[in-house]
């Protein structure tokens, strides 16, 4: 719910002002970065749900978004995936398929 919340005020600053929009993209990558080398997959996926909704903000396009999820399915298909990464990767896509 408050992903819904702050990607609509993010859109409304982006409209007003592309920095600022641009600003706030470029430090929610930089925590989605963080949290998953630090394992926060809980970060992750709120993370993730907050581009989601940009998205549907018109601050970021849908195939970029579609290029991070296509990376995170890439793990898998890695044959010295990280036991630690597996599970959480493995559970969120077949949960939300």
């Amino acid at each position: 719910m408050k992903s819904a919340i702050y990607g609509t005020l993010t859109g409304l600053l982006n409209a007003k002002n592309v920095q600022t929009g641009g600003t706030i993209v470029k430090m929610a990558s930089e925590l989605l970065q963080e949290s998953l080398l630090k394992y926060q997959w809980r970060n992750v996926k709120l993370l993730l749900r907050f581009f989601g909704e940009l998205v549907n903000s018109n601050v970021i396009l849908p195939t970029t978004l579609l290029n991070v999820m296509d990376q995170f399915l890439n793990v898998l298909q890695e044959e010295t995936i990280l036991r630690v990464r597996d599970p959480a990767i493995s559970t969120n896509n077949t949960l939300h398929s």
